[in-house]
């Protein structure tokens, strides 16, 4: 079957946390919860090492803890999912905050892709924007 690559790469997201809290934050999926738009996602699971949960319109997404390095974390996406992917949180640090981005690449469908694209960029740069609040709630 013929696929295309997609890439989304988010806007910068900047948090007054360390990077060791923010990276711990990050590698526990259950918390990737609270990132999400509650009214646009339903139906979320989550164990020690993956999450999953349905988009809006009926996109099934499942994402499983992957490579873990000390400015960056990987999740890959699950076995039955409409598209095999990486969503990668990029870190940097400076003494008092945390910057960064999430980026998707996966190979898709043209059919999917095109419909998949709008909703996933949404969805991964609400869940940028909405980090600092998250990990506020859970100091």
């Amino acid at each position: 079957m013929e696929t295309i690559a997609m890439r989304i790469v988010t806007e910068g997201f900047l948090v007054h946390h360390s990077i060791s809290n923010v990276h711990s934050f990050l590698t526990i999926p259950s918390n990737l919860n609270l990132l999400l738009p509650q009214e646009r996602i339903s139906e979320f699971t989550s164990d020690e090492v993956s999450c999953s949960f349905q988009i809006l319109g009926g996109i099934k997404i499942t994402l499983i803890l992957g490579e873990v390095t000390p400015h960056s974390i990987q999740y890959q996406s699950g076995e039955n999912g409409p598209m095999k992917f990486t969503l990668t949180i990029h870190m940097d640090s400076t003494p008092t905050t945390t910057t960064g981005n999430l980026q998707f690449e996966g190979d898709a469908p043209p059919v999917v892709a095109m419909v998949a694209k709008g909703p996933l960029t949404a969805l991964f740069t609400e869940m940028a924007s909405r980090l600092e609040t998250a990990m506020d709630t859970q100091v």
